[in-house]
């Protein structure tokens, strides 16, 4: 059993980062606003070599390393038009649910002022439908943009990465957590049932 130690302050300023914007305060009520706003849009990774080609942004699928990639820009829809092609990249749900816990240090956030729970806590949260962009379903990002959309899995992201300049390079990796990844692996399975299919036609 790895023990978790007090997440460090680099860490805490990344979650208020990532939830509260540049220093929005506490209030749940705007943080509720802004996630659902979050949920309700799809980001998607822009490059002037290939212009008319679009990357969905799925945090935990190398969001970090796409989004600092030289030269990159984006769209945001809605209210943007998305490229006239799109592609993503996303790797099995299961392990997308480690890396965010890992990512978090065992703190997700969700809602309990991000204390320390176990990984088989996190995963019943997650059953019961905490919502979080670290997790959500990457068929939703693709279904808010309303286009065929070229699926990849994340393990090709360097061969099938569309546009022009070095080797991605990787960024956030995480400190390793153990954890039974077959606890309730049934129920996970069925609730990313959508997106297990796109990794199927993969």
């Amino acid at each position: 059993m790895i023990k978790l130690e007090q997440p460090s302050q680099e860490v805490i300023d990344r979650w208020e980062a990532a939830y509260a914007g540049r220093r929005l305060g506490k209030n749940p009520h705007i943080l509720e606003r802004r996630r659902e706003r979050m949920n309700s849009t799809q980001s998607i990774l822009t490059h002037p070599s290939v212009p008319d080609t679009g990357v969905l942004v799925s945090l935990k699928n190398a969001s970090r390393s796409m989004v600092n990639y030289p030269g990159i820009g984006g769209v945001k829809v809605p209210p943007g038009t998305p490229p006239a092609n799109l592609m993503v990249f996303m790797r099995d749900p299961i392990e997308r649910l480690h890396s965010a816990y890992q990512f978090f240090e065992g703190r997700p956030p969700l809602g309990n002022g991000r204390n320390l729970i176990t990984w088989e806590e996190f995963i019943d949260e997650v059953l019961a439908g905490a919502k979080n962009q670290h997790w959500k379903p990457v068929s939703e990002g693709i279904a808010i943009v309303g286009k065929p959309v070229q699926v990849y899995k994340l393990s090709e992201l360097n061969e099938k990465w569309p546009f022009d300049g070095p080797p991605m390079e990787t960024r956030n990796k995480s400190k390793p957590i153990q954890v039974n990844l077959k606890y309730r692996e049934d129920e996970l399975k069925a609730l990313y049932a959508d997106d297990y299919t796109l990794l199927e036609g993969t």
